[in-house]
C-alpha cells in the first residue's frame, strides 16, 4: 500500500509539463506578431499568422486516439517537444519577407499542431497517472502552467528578441527552455493504463461514441455550441502585440502586460469568474462576460490612444477573457 501511495504524480509537474502548450500561443500571438508588425508585415497578414496557431486546438480531438493506441504518453510527450521545440526555432530565424512569411504560416501551424499532441499527452499522463484525490489540485496546476507558458512564451520570448542581436537567439532560448521541462517526466510514474492499449480503430470507435452520447444529450449539445461561438474568446487579445505602436506601447511595456502582468491578471481573472458563476446565473453570466467584452474592445477603440490607455484596456481585456471561458461556458452545460 505504501509503495502505490508513492507511485503518483505531484500536481505540480503538470504545471511544468504543460508550459511548451502555452509558450507556443504566446510566443506566435506576441513575440512574433510584434516583430513582423515592427518590419513593416500588415497587421491582417500578422492576424492570419496568429489564427493559424489557434486553428489546429479545434480538430485536437480528432488525434486523441491516435494517443490512447499506440504510444505511450511519454514516448508521444518526447517526440512533441522536440519539434515543437524545433518549430520555436525556426520561427525567430525566418526573415520577414513574402517567402519567409509563407514558410512561417507552414511552421506556425505545423509547431501548433504538433504541441497540441504534448497537450494531449500530459492531459492524458494527468488522467491516469494522478489519484482522484489529487486530480482536482493537478488540474489548477495544469490550468497555471497553460497560462504562465504564454507568458513565457510572449512577454519573455519578446522581451529576448528586442534585448538579443538577432530574433533567432531568443527563439533558440525559448525553445531550450520548453525542451527542458520533458526532465519532468522522469518524476511521473507510467500510469498503468499505459501497459493495455487498445487498438487504434477500436480507440477511434470509442472516441466517436462518447462524442454522439454527449452530443445527443441536451447540455452537452449546448456545451459544443458555446466552445464554437465567438463570444467571450477574446480572439482580439492575439492582435495586440501587432497594433502596439498606434497606441504608442513600446516592446517592454508588450511584454510587461503579456507577461508577469498577464499572469497575475489571469489568477485573479479565475478567481473572479468562479465567485460570479457561483453567485448568479450561468447563462446570464455568460452573456455578461460577452457583452464587456465587447465594451471594453469599444472603449479601447475610442478612448485617447496612448500608452496608458493600451496597458488598461488590454488588461481588463484580459480579465473579462480569462474569468469567461474558465467557468461558464462548462458550467452552463452542467447546470
Amino acid at each position: 500500500m505504501a509503495s502505490s501511495r508513492s507511485r503518483h504524480s505531484h500536481p505540480w509537474l503538470y504545471l511544468v509539463l504543460i508550459i511548451p502548450y502555452g509558450v507556443v500561443g504566446g510566443y506566435a500571438g506576441v513575440a512574433i506578431a510584434y516583430y513582423l508588425k515592427q518590419a513593416g508585415v500588415p497587421v491582417v497578414q500578422v492576424a492570419g499568422i496568429v489564427a493559424l496557431a489557434l486553428l489546429p486546438n479545434t480538430w485536437k480531438f480528432l488525434w486523441a486516439p491516435v494517443i490512447d493506441a499506440s504510444l505511450t504518453q511519454k514516448q508521444w510527450y518526447c517526440i512533441a517537444a522536440i519539434f515543437t521545440a524545433v518549430g520555436i526555432a525556426i520561427m525567430g530565424a525566418l526573415p520577414p519577407t513574402q517567402a519567409g512569411l509563407a514558410i512561417l504560416s507552414i511552421v506556425v501551424f505545423l509547431t501548433s499542431s504538433v504541441s497540441s499532441v504534448l497537450g494531449m499527452a500530459v492531459e492524458s499522463l494527468m488522467v491516469h497517472a494522478t489519484p482522484d484525490a489529487l486530480k482536482g489540485r493537478a488540474g489548477g496546476w495544469f490550468q497555471a502552467g497553460n497560462l504562465g507558458g504564454g507568458g513565457i512564451g510572449g512577454g519573455l520570448g519578446l522581451w529576448l528578441t528586442q534585448n538579443l542581436p538577432a530574433a533567432w537567439m531568443a527563439s533558440v532560448i525559448v525553445a531550450t527552455l520548453c525542451f527542458v521541462c520533458s526532465v519532468a517526466l522522469l518524476l511521473v510514474p507510467d500510469p498503468q493504463h499505459s501497459q493495455a492499449r487498445s487498438g487504434f480503430m477500436l480507440s477511434l470507435r470509442e472516441a466517436v461514441r462518447d462524442l454522439w452520447i454527449v452530443v445527443k444529450q441536451r447540455s452537452g449539445m449546448l456545451a459544443l455550441i458555446l466552445c464554437f461561438l465567438p463570444i467571450g474568446s477574446g480572439a482580439a487579445g492575439g492582435l495586440w502585440a501587432a497594433v502596439a505602436d498606434e497606441w504608442h506601447a513600446g516592446a517592454n511595456t508588450v511584454a510587461l502586460v503579456t507577461g508577469i502582468l498577464s499572469g497575475l491578471i489571469m489568477a485573479a481573472g479565475c478567481l473572479v469568474g468562479g465567485w460570479i458563476a457561483d453567485r448568479m446565473d450561468r447563462r446570464l453570466a455568460y452573456l455578461l462576460y460577452g457583452l464587456l467584452q465587447a465594451v471594453a474592445a469599444l472603449m479601447m477603440a475610442f478612448l485617447p490612444r496612448s500608452e496608458l490607455v493600451f496597458v488598461v484596456m488590454t488588461s481588463l481585456y484580459a480579465l473579462i477573457t480569462v474569468a469567461s471561458p474558465r467557468y461558464s461556458r462548462h458550467l452552463i452545460a452542467l447546470h
